[in-house]
């Protein structure tokens, strides 16, 4: 599988950077009242401040020291003006480097994959990175009664993948209109101290702003916040634009675009880069073998059991002495439970396993279905059909039916139970296209929101659009492969 964020090794040749581009650092003091705005170094401000910068990114390095770092054309800035610049607007000392060849090579990769990446707007992406994030500016952007605008912003991790992701920006005016406690109620920085931004989607430009300038038109400014309390936008799964196909409109497609780009436009400077591979098997078993894999899930699955109550319940028309043999089983396979045998589901909050008589009697009757976690659901079921028992395969069927209980537990209370998943597929996302009544399909999302917790949800139908549209073969081929690696493994 080729994940969508997680980029493989690459290398960065920092020799060619500095014959081409000047890096330079700027520390700032987190402890002082007065930080360095950084729309004093973008681009097209104003005149008596304009620096010449190409791009700009920064990270704190110490307890209360924050770091910018900017780059630009070779000899287009140096140093001088730089602190020059400061200084109009601070009288505070502010640290100003510019780094040879072994400070370079000692940074972080993520801190110069951001900064070209920040760049890619002067090589055709619709964007802008100057404010230490590229946020890209679609064709047709949508303003919701003038008052919300989402831009898409790329985020390059501490750990270099990439993320898509949305950003509201909010008319300052909107805030006026609508009360500034609504604002101030959020937990957040006031209307007052919260930088203000000038967004230009003409231009393709977004530039954090002095709102006090007497000569700034205040109605065309936002605020990078929503306008109501807990009002987020949710993470970038499509780009609304009438000029894109569905395939085109995902984010897959735009990271992949943005490192095309990228590899076209920086090929002298880094290695190519790509997409990592990822064998979803090896990630997560690690290094234990398939054996010892197995080991380790008989093993959780007898001390889930120890802790809670298994019901085997005979829901045969007819029957006879192999529930007894499957009763036996169960105790081999769980010393330390007490197997009760019933006739019907009692216990709700159980976890019951129904022997039933055969698959044509399970097949034509609608009241004994496995449902996974329905909401008006409370007994955890698995049917087992008798005749396919013997008694040399009855463990391995008794596992798989044991997990099935703890996978249809994990999914009614959105939490695994069986293993953790690695910290690395927080917000990964799997689709599945299903069939349901009268030839109709639907789409349902399991997302993972950290190592143990996750949502599953059907999508509604403009979501869905997205999917099973007439023009989206290879989407849905897309989905429903990464739906079958999510369950394979």
């Amino acid at each position: 599988m080729i994940t969508t964020n997680q980029l493989a090794k690459f290398d960065i040749d920092t020799h060619k950077i500095l014959t081409s581009y000047d890096i330079y650092s700027v520390d700032q003091n987190l402890e002082e009242q007065r930080f360095i705005p950084r729309r004093i170094f973008s681009i097209n401000i104003d005149v008596e401040n304009n620096l010449d910068i190409n791009a700009l990114t920064g990270k704190k390095i110490q307890k209360n020291v924050y770091r910018l770092y900017l780059i630009a054309k070779k000899s287009a800035v140096n140093v001088q003006e730089i602190r020059a610049t400061i200084e109009k607007y601070s009288q505070h000392t502010f640290r100003v480097s510019k780094l040879d060849e072994k400070a370079v090579s000692s940074l972080d990769k993520a801190v110069i994959l951001r900064l070209f990446f920040n760049m890619l707007p002067f090589y055709g992406i619709k964007g802008t990175g100057m404010l230490g994030n590229l946020f890209l500016t679609p064709s047709k952007p949508h303003l919701t009664q003038k008052i919300y605008l989402d831009l898409t912003r790329l985020v390059v991790g501490n750990d270099c993948n990439l993320f898509l992701s949305t950003s509201r920006f909010t008319k300052v005016k909107s805030f006026k209109e609508h009360g500034i406690s609504l604002f101030n109620n959020m937990e957040r920085k006031s209307l007052n101290n919260a930088p203000w931004f000038d967004i230009d989607l003409k231009k393709w430009q977004i530039k954090q702003v002095n709102k006090y300038n007497k000569n700034l038109n205040t109605e065309n400014c936002f605020i990078n916040a929503p306008l109501y309390p807990k009002d987020k936008p949710r993470q970038m799964l499509f780009w609304s634009d009438g000029k894109l196909n569905q395939v085109q409109s995902t984010k897959f497609y735009h990271l992949y675009n943005l490192v095309s780009v990228f590899n076209s436009a920086f090929r002298e400077y880094f290695s190519e880069l790509k997409f990592e591979k990822v064998d979803t098997a090896k990630q997560l078993l690690g290094r234990l073998s398939q054996t010892e894999w197995g080991n380790r899930l008989d093993k959780h699955i007898e001390e889930f059991f120890a802790k809670n109550q298994l019901n085997l319940i005979d829901n045969r028309i007819v029957g006879d002495e192999r529930i007894e043999d499957i009763k036996a089983a169960l105790v081999r396979l769980l010393p330390t439970v007490k197997v009760n045998i019933r006739q019907t589901v009692e216990d709700k909050f159980g976890y019951n396993l129904v022997v039933i008589n055969n698959k044509q009697y399970f097949q034509t009757h609608d009241d004994i279905k496995d449902n996974y976690a329905t909401d008006y659901q409370q007994a955890i079921v698995q049917h087992l059909t008798i005749d396919t028992f013997r008694k040399e395969d009855l463990k391995s069927t008794l596992i798989n039916s044991l997990k099935e209980l703890i996978i249809k537990k994990d999914l009614k209370g959105r939490r695994l139970s069986l293993y953790h998943s690695p910290d690395s597929m927080k917000g990964w996302e799997f689709y599945q296209v299903v069939k349901e009544v009268y030839g109709a399909k639907a789409v349902y999302l399991f997302k993972m929101i950290n190592g143990i917790e996750f949502e599953v949800r059907r999508l509604d139908l403009q979501e869905s659009s997205k999917f099973i549209g007439a023009d989206n073969t290879d989407l849905q081929y897309l989905c429903e492969g990464i739906s079958y690696l999510a369950t394979s493994t």
